[in-house]
């Protein structure tokens, strides 16, 4: 699933951590504590980015993902 963020400031980078599998059913439970886990998420390499700039990415279905924007 796409996801496009227009960002209204200078940014340097953009680091992930996203929770998926490709099994939608899935979960942790007491026995399996580990069966998802968060993983660092795939961004490329994105450069220096001016503000009012849009950044694109896509996100991977059935997850939960944070992005983490340094800004410049």
């Amino acid at each position: 699933m796409p996801l496009t963020v227009n960002i209204d400031v200078a940014y340097t980078a953009v680091n992930g951590t996203v929770m998926t599998d490709p099994d939608v059913n899935v979960y942790n439970t007491r026995q399996q504590q580990h069966a998802i886990e968060p993983e660092a998420a795939e961004i490329e390499d994105c450069g220096a980015k001016r503000a009012n700039e849009t950044f694109a990415w896509n996100v991977p279905g059935y997850s939960v993902a944070v992005l983490e924007f340094h800004l410049a």
